[in-house]
């Protein structure tokens, strides 16, 4: 066998190039930045920082070393983005110390950094590149200028405050909606204009360790940062599962995570009758409405909420008439039979479009037609409807879509994976030859609308994946990403009749004159006070699966009861720009 010369290994040794032993230049500089997240993750605060700094002060040698050997190498081995990461760690073990002045400018500057780093990549991969990289610096700014408010009651750290939220609400959204930055932060000026008798602005925000709370009313600001608890997301799915599934609602537990967010505030929030709600992560799985006060009601029992996605979005909450031609287009009732007219499992173009192989099909939902029909009176001859056949894509899509005010959908929805090889949100529409029948959100975000309300009357409209500092997903960003200023969309699947019956409620409370969201909680009330709807059979708006338990329904489906949160609390308003639709 061969062996080793050692004369040779020192003359191979000799002749390695400056640039492929630059990694000796790096190692204590990497081995001191793995010590700080060690002692970070200890809670060794200080041992954190003293590693972190003598990484940084590393760091100027090591830069120095790339260029004499070649500055494109430092770019190569991506050592400026190591050099971020250094000083995020200095930003987290300073705030782990309680430092947050010192920490705020740091946390700060790596947010400007991500920033400007995520604007050279796609936009496909920058929601990637956001929870992987730029959020910890996010959140930690929040908590820090949180702490800061509180430690310093004022304007100035309000303001700051603010400003941080809400560009890392705005940020994403405004994005999407291609448009630039442009306008100055939100302040507490801004905030207080918004407000009027009787209305409240209250902000969720979940920071990953810690929850936010604030409410901002005619009285002073309130404001409450917590840890939060290890559980905190595990509760909350199982609150919105068993509201969605009509189990037993756990009544204490829904008081705990009540009390946890509002407690501080309840008896203020009480006094308003109309709020504007930012939600966040898990919390944005669970309508508001639901969260109970301390009179046993639950918050949507006495007030009208609206979801908005940024703080942003408070400026444009004007309360004024709208002038503008109202024209209705509704779409209801798609076809789903076959020929024979019995109901058909999915349909076999949807299988080798998606790969589905569950024995799923979807029931036709002909109430759905008499409800667009019904609401269509309101707008006369200004009303193109699309019913049985025609609610199909190919048909939608070549209409003039900005000419319509308002835009209505009644069908079933689906969200992401709820069939095989579908990753998305999607309607479902009449099947047909040349289109699959999904109107997924990617295709919604594609149309062109200059909508000031759609409402998309199907199961889990609004629901999807939920993520710290995204906000609101699923099928109701599409839309308003597609130009509707306004989206009422479903947490859950819905009961048709009941739905039917709300929407009918809903049109004719805002041709009265009300608001968007002041017709959405008259509805719900009268929903929840009905006592005899007229039909003898119902249908859930979604895809029926096999061996998949639904919602239980109610014994009786004539007389309800439809006081259950299950029926009334799943539909909300998400608003960019509200104002009275006459």
């Amino acid at each position: 066998s061969a062996t080793f010369d050692p004369a040779a290994g020192i003359l191979a040794a000799r002749r390695t190039t400056p640039a492929q032993g630059r990694f000796r230049f790096t190692g204590d500089f990497y081995r001191d930045i793995v010590l700080a997240r060690t002692s970070l993750l200890a809670d060794d605060a200080f041992g954190s920082l003293e590693s972190t700094r003598r990484a940084l002060q590393q760091f100027a040698a090591v830069q120095q070393a790339y260029d004499d050997i070649g500055a494109d190498l430092l770019l190569a081995d991506d050592l400026p983005g190591a050099l971020q990461s250094a000083r995020l760690l200095e930003a987290q073990a300073l705030e782990a110390s309680g430092d947050c002045q010192a920490a705020a400018p740091l946390f700060e500057a790596y947010t400007s950094w991500s920033e400007s780093a995520r604007s050279s990549i796609s936009i496909e991969e920058r929601i990637h590149f956001f929870r992987g990289t730029a959020l910890p610096a996010y959140q930690g700014l929040i908590r820090c200028r949180a702490s800061n408010a509180l430690r310093l009651p004022g304007d100035e750290t309000m303001n700051a405050l603010l400003a941080s939220i809400d560009q890392l609400k705005g940020r994403q959204f405004v994005e999407l909606l291609n448009r630039k930055e442009t306008d100055s932060p939100v302040n507490i000026q801004d905030v207080n204009s918004s407000i009027s008798p009787g209305l409240g602005v209250l902000i969720f925000q979940d920071l990953g360790t810690s929850l936010l709370t604030i409410l901002f009313s005619e009285q002073a600001p309130r404001l409450l940062l917590r840890n939060k608890p290890t559980d905190w997301d595990r509760r909350l799915f199982e609150l919105r599962d068993q509201l969605a599934s009509q189990a037993e609602l756990d009544v204490q537990a829904l008081q705990t995570i009540s009390n946890e967010l509002l407690g501080f505030a309840a008896t203020q929030i009480a006094t308003l009758d109309e709020l504007y709600v930012l939600t966040d992560g898990a919390l944005a799985s669970v309508p508001p409405a639901v969260l109970s006060l301390p009179s046993g009601q639950m918050s949507g029992e006495i007030l009208a909420i609206t979801l908005l996605p940024s703080l942003s979005a408070l400026r444009n909450q004007v309360h004024e008439a709208n002038e503008r031609q109202q024209r209705l287009l509704g779409l209801a009732d798609p076809h789903y039979a076959g020929d024979d007219g019995k109901v058909t499992r999915v349909s076999e173009r949807m299988i080798s479009l998606r790969g589905a192989s569950l024995l799923s099909y979807f029931e036709p939902l002909p109430e759905t037609r008499h409800e667009v029909t019904k609401i269509a009176g309101y707008f006369g001859a200004d009303t193109s409807l699309l019913l049985g056949r025609d609610a199909a894509e190919s048909t939608l899509k070549a209409l003039n879509l900005k000419a319509y005010s308002h835009i209505h959908f009644a069908t079933h929805g689906l969200i992401g994976n709820e069939l095989p090889g579908l990753a998305e949100p999607a309607l479902v529409l009449s099947a047909e030859t040349d289109e699959d029948g999904l109107l997924t959100a990617s295709e919604v975000a594609q149309l062109d609308l200059d909508a000031d309300l759609t409402i998309l009357s199907a199961c889990n409209t609004g629901n999807g994946d939920y993520f710290s500092g995204e906000g609101l997903l699923g099928m109701g960003r599409a839309f308003m990403v597609a130009g509707s200023r306004n989206v009422i969309v479903s947490l859950w699947p819905v009961d048709s009749l009941s739905t039917k019956y709300m929407m009918e409620r809903l049109y004719e409370h805002m041709a009265s004159g009300l608001s968007v969201s002041r017709s959405l909680f008259q509805a719900q009330r009268d929903l929840r006070q009905a006592v005899n709807i007229d039909a003898t059979e119902t249908t859930v708006r979604g895809i029926q699966v096999d061996q998949v338990a639904m919602p239980r329904q109610p014994e009786s489906k004539v007389t309800g009861p439809f006081a259950d949160p299950f029926y009334w609390s799943p539909f909300v308003l998400i608003s960019v720009r509200q104002s009275d639709l006459r």
